[in-house]
């Protein structure tokens, strides 16, 4: 299947990309997780049947633009873009993809664009992360205090591309090939090596989560089909909360398999069947 690059030009700056299956009827945009980029969707992009499937690069990741200085990454702030994204793309109807963190942002989007959305599938993750109301003081005050000092701190500088992918599968659990997918597009050359795309701002502290209350709301207002894909080695290992989130929802189908929280890029093969199941469901 064709591949090709695509840009968007937001409001916030720049948001680039693939596109594979241009002609086909079934619209799908991808959205990655944190420190990820559209290169995780493409082991999986020729395995989805009459996708045309838009894999983009979050603000600030990947080759998509920082988001201009002085300006945070919120998580409900990318949900905006994303909108433009689909606006550009000229997208009535739709179906979203969304892994770990993509899957958090759009579960808010589905939520609140109930007309507009075929489906909604989830891998290894279901809404984001939240927080108790006892803690949110400290963590704003952790947010402002070192706010500084991240925003103005260098990445690190990899000497080989091989030394990069080392760094990330030890803060990562995944296959090497797959490591390595994201290393190349999220790397840049510099004097003495390769160094980070990534916007520094994307790793600050959050100051503030969503409740788990609140949450859950977003979860109970979502009326399209939803699809959960659970790594069984992934993130979402507390089944007793992950299910309460799963019984928010009103029509989901939960599919677990065997594999880290990369598993779309891991075993993309197993994924693509369910997805594949559930999308000519819920586009019939």
């Amino acid at each position: 299947m064709t591949q090709r690059l695509v840009e968007f030009t937001t409001t916030s700056g720049v948001i680039r990309g693939f596109e594979t299956g241009a002609d086909c009827p079934r619209k799908i945009l991808a959205v990655h997780g944190w420190l990820d980029n559209a290169a995780s969707f493409l082991p999986i992009a020729p395995l989805i049947d009459d996708a045309h499937l838009v894999m983009i690069d979050l603000p600030g990741h990947g080759h998509s633009d920082y988001r201009p200085p002085g300006v945070r990454y919120y998580l409900v702030d990318y949900l905006f873009e994303i909108v433009e994204v689909l606006d550009q793309l000229g997208w009535q109807k739709f179906n979203l993809l969304g892994h770990s963190l993509g899957a958090g942002i759009l579960t808010l989007l589905a939520a609140a664009m109930p007309d507009r959305i075929h489906s909604l599938c989830l891998i290894d993750g279901i809404g984001p992360i939240s927080g108790r109301e006892e803690d949110a003081s400290a963590r704003l005050r952790r947010a402002i205090n070192t706010q500084t000092t991240i925003s103005s701190k260098a990445h690190g500088v990899h000497k080989t591309v091989e030394s990069a992918v080392a760094a990330r599968l030890r803060a990562t659990t995944m296959h090497e090939a797959s490591a390595r997918l994201i290393v190349e597009r999220n790397i840049v050359p510099t004097d003495g090596g390769f160094t980070w795309r990534t916007d520094r701002r994307v790793t600050m502290t959050s100051p503030l989560y969503l409740t788990e209350s609140l949450v859950q709301a977003f979860l109970g207002d979502i009326v399209c089909p939803v699809l959960l894909v659970r790594a069984e080695q992934g993130i979402l290992k507390d089944r007793a909360s992950t299910d309460v989130r799963i019984g928010c929802v009103r029509d989901i189908e939960v599919v677990d398999i065997p594999g880290d929280h990369h598993v779309h890029m891991d075993d993309p093969q197993r994924v693509a069947t369910a997805l594949n199941s559930f999308l000519a469901y819920a586009n019939s």
